[in-house]
């Protein structure tokens, strides 16, 4: 084996002129042997090896050879076989890292396509079956709630803020905008990768209903849609999105969730989704935005429009938007085009924070140097990444 260079201990390659496959057998008990088996087929210019390598009480598990033919059965059932072997070998590995891992646990049992920090706009819907049923869409008897003025007189006021990685910031800017003001806390009950089209994946309905019990609050500030534009699966159909049947049964949900927060007394403001910078992207933001609103107005229910505080003087996208300070212009969106910097968060923010310090009635009582009240922190297995 002169023609080759060991490049690891008991690794060998082999030399230009003797191409060999090989595959290293993990030490056991003793140092790994070499077992180089030449063979050769008339007509051909190259004599490829077949290298195997040993350890003591161990088989071979690998071997190959060059190109040419390989002549000696027994030898290609060698081959064959540590192939499968280290094929098998590996299927397992990947098996017990799903099955003793969270995470692996968590996609077993409701396998889905998330991609790192993109997994907030690109979870991989079902496809698509007849768009045919077309739920009901009738607004239902929402249950009125105590306005914040009177919680506020009381001495508190608990907002909470729902939604997905977008309501995220939402949250952050929320807290920097009313942290000041006594007797206020922002909770934070957003996660990452949820929306109301996916609840075979995690079920947004009944996911409130414990955050409540759990965290009781007098406001919701809601922000979701960021993973919506996918299919909506209901009883047994799959509603493609942009669908008649999509809209009406995502227009459910959207009235359920609505319905949850205000039976337990919670008064809920509900926070558009802003120009996105991929056009059919922000096309499809667009049509959430419409379902959405639509159904808060028919709810009697707050809806805080961001298109035109996230868009530019023409209406469009862009990335950098003038301030107030004498029109300097300042990055305003994260680099996916779809999530804000710090920058945006608060942008959106502050009409939000407008509009609760209004109906509490906290413009006069909002003074300069209040004792700072307790710390917001987000809830239990509910913040993200």
């Amino acid at each position: 084996m002169s023609g080759g260079r060991n490049v690891s201990p008991g690794l060998f390659l082999g030399g230009a002129n003797h191409p060999d496959v090989v595959v290293y057998l993990k030490r056991i008990d003793d140092a790994p042997s070499i077992a180089t088996f030449p063979y050769r087929q008339s007509g051909y210019t190259r004599a490829p090896r077949l290298t195997f390598f040993f350890a003591s009480k161990a088989q071979p598990v690998a071997g190959g050879g060059g190109w040419g033919r390989t002549g000696g059965h027994r030898r290609g059932r060698d081959v064959r076989t540590g192939i499968n072997s280290l094929t098998a070998a590996l299927l397992v590995g990947v098996a017990i890292g799903l099955v003793l891992t969270p995470d692996g646990r968590a996609w077993l049992r409701h396998p889905t396509l998330m991609l790192g920090s993109r997994a907030n706009a690109s979870a991989v819907a079902p496809e698509p079956a007849s768009p045919a049923l077309v739920v009901a869409s009738t607004a239902p008897t929402v249950p009125a709630v105590t306005p914040l003025k009177d919680r506020f007189a009381k001495g508190t006021l608990r907002i909470g803020v729902f939604g997905d990685s977008m309501a995220d910031g939402l949250w952050a800017g929320l807290y920097r905008e009313m942290h000041d003001t006594p007797g206020v806390t922002v909770t934070q009950f957003s996660e990452v990768s949820t929306g109301l089209s996916r609840y075979d994946y995690v079920d947004i309905q009944a996911k409130t209903t414990r955050q409540l019990a759990e965290h009781p609050v007098d406001v919701a500030v809601v922000l979701f849609g960021t993973n919506d534009a996918q299919g909506i699966s209901l009883d047994g159909q799959v509603h493609a999105f942009g669908t008649e049947g999509w809209k009406a049964a995502y227009g459910k949900r959207v009235e359920d969730l609505v319905v949850l927060l205000r039976s337990r007394d919670v008064a809920v403001y509900w926070v558009g989704l802003p120009r996105m910078k991929r056009a059919s992207f922000d096309a499809r933001m667009t049509l959430i935005n419409a379902v959405v609103a639509e159904r808060m107005a028919a709810l009697n229910v707050p809806y805080l429009s961001t298109v035109a505080l996230t868009s530019d003087a023409d209406g469009d996208y862009d990335a950098y938007l003038a301030t107030g300070e004498g029109g300097r212009r300042q990055l305003m969106r994260a680099n996916d085009g779809i999530h804000m910097s710090m920058a945006g968060y608060l942008r959106i923010t502050e009409p939000v924070a407008q509009r609760l310090r209004h109906d509490a009635g906290m413009v006069e009582a909002a003074a300069p140097g209040a004792a700072t009240p307790v710390a917001a922190t987000p809830v239990a297995g509910g913040a993200g990444a």
